[in-house]
């Protein structure tokens, strides 16, 4: 119900291009791409363009899985992210079921590899990978939007609990000066 795109491209080759790369460590620090310059990427880099899942093919229980709106036209990504795109499925329902523990645990079982590090997901596999979707798009759409909104509202109670928390210590030194 969708595809994989391996179009890559040798950002090297461009030295004075502009990247928008969704790299790994972008991803751990916050899902927002780098800007980079062509000449400081040493490998080859996947091109992606408009709406598509990344969805990491190496170590699947860290469940890296980007849901990425429009990218545009000087994108590229990490080679060790799947670019899935779909015109049936909507990839922010996608992206949730994805999250899932379910989803994880199935991903963990057909990842092929040496070692449980470096096992990783082969695209076909992912592409084989059986789940039920709603038939209509709009359901989908409806649950993927429910799901991500109460992952925003569970990352703004954490955020607000963090800052209390340093309030909290920053009380708490103060206290006795």
């Amino acid at each position: 119900m969708g595809k994989i795109s391996r179009d890559s491209v040798s950002p090297n080759l461009y030295p004075k291009n502009e990247f928008i790369e969704y790299s790994m460590p972008a991803y751990d620090l916050g899902k927002k791409p780098q800007i980079v310059m062509g000449e400081t990427m040493l490998s080859n880099r996947l091109k992606i363009k408009g709406d598509l899942l990344l969805i990491n093919k190496l170590n699947v229980h860290q469940r890296r899985i980007w849901l990425v709106n429009e990218a545009k036209e000087n994108s590229v990504s990490s080679t060790e992210f799947l670019p899935y795109s779909s015109s049936q499925i909507n990839l922010r329902f996608l992206n949730q079921f994805l999250l899932s523990d379910r989803a994880t645990r199935d991903l963990i079982s057909i990842s092929s590899g040496s070692s449980n590090s470096q096992k990783r997901i082969i695209p076909s596999d992912l592409l084989n990978y059986s789940i039920y979707v709603p038939t209509i798009k709009e359901e989908q759409s409806t649950i993927g939007n429910y799901f991500s909104n109460f992952d925003s509202l569970i990352d703004f109670h954490r955020c607000k609990l963090d800052q209390l928390k340093q309030v909290k210590k920053f009380l708490l030194q103060n206290m006795f000066i």
